[in-house]
């Protein structure tokens, strides 16, 4: 029997080792789907470089430190709850719209890589194929979804707040909180 414990225990030390080594643990959990640091880190990175790329687009200037922590606390904060947003769209869709995945590629196929290549790398830190997969695909769930209830007469805006109020969600990561409305900054 101690040697069965034993080998559970070193069974879940591994698997604990190797969720924080590849940061596969969850950040948040959405009606029990998880979101990932991994998933996090990647949307925050690609939006903090984003909005710093704009400042310089505009010709603004660089926020000194200590905007610096608040901007940075904000984008975690936006990153988390449109993290939060695309599971609940993702799942409403996967129940609302047959073939799913057929559709979104459908949706995204023409995109140019080539033409999009520097400009993705530049704006947002992102390989084409990151790109495709953190803001075309959602975008085109978003759409497909959207269509598919003003087909029957509701709105998307409306479900996601009717989505947001039902969900659960368990927030991970500290300071921040979950309201009906979505992800806000502890005080």
């Amino acid at each position: 029997m101690k040697i069965f414990l034993f080998i559970i225990a070193i069974g879940i030390v591994i698997t604990g080792t190797i969720l924080v080594a590849t940061h596969r643990y969850p950040v948040a959990i959405v009606n029990m789907s998880w979101i990932t640091a991994r998933d996090f880190n990647a949307v925050h990175a690609a939006s903090y470089r984003f909005y710093m790329r704009a400042l310089e687009t505009y010709g603004k200037e660089q926020p000194g430190a200590a905007e610096q922590a608040t901007l940075d606390a904000e984008i975690r904060r936006a990153s988390l709850d449109r993290l939060i947003e695309k599971e609940l769209i993702w799942a409403e869709a996967k129940t609302e719209i047959p073939e799913l995945a057929q559709k979104i590629e459908e949706k995204i196929k023409n995109v140019n890589s080539q033409k999009l290549q520097n400009p993705v790398r530049e704006m947002y830190g992102l390989s084409v194929e990151e790109f495709r997969h953190q803001v075309l695909a959602p975008q085109a769930v978003q759409e497909l979804l959207a269509a598919a209830l003003a087909a029957r007469g509701e709105s998307l805006m409306a479900h996601l707040i009717t989505s947001r109020k039902n969900a659960r969600v368990i927030l991970l990561l500290s300071g921040f909180a979950w309201i009906e409305k979505g992800v806000e900054l502890k005080k």
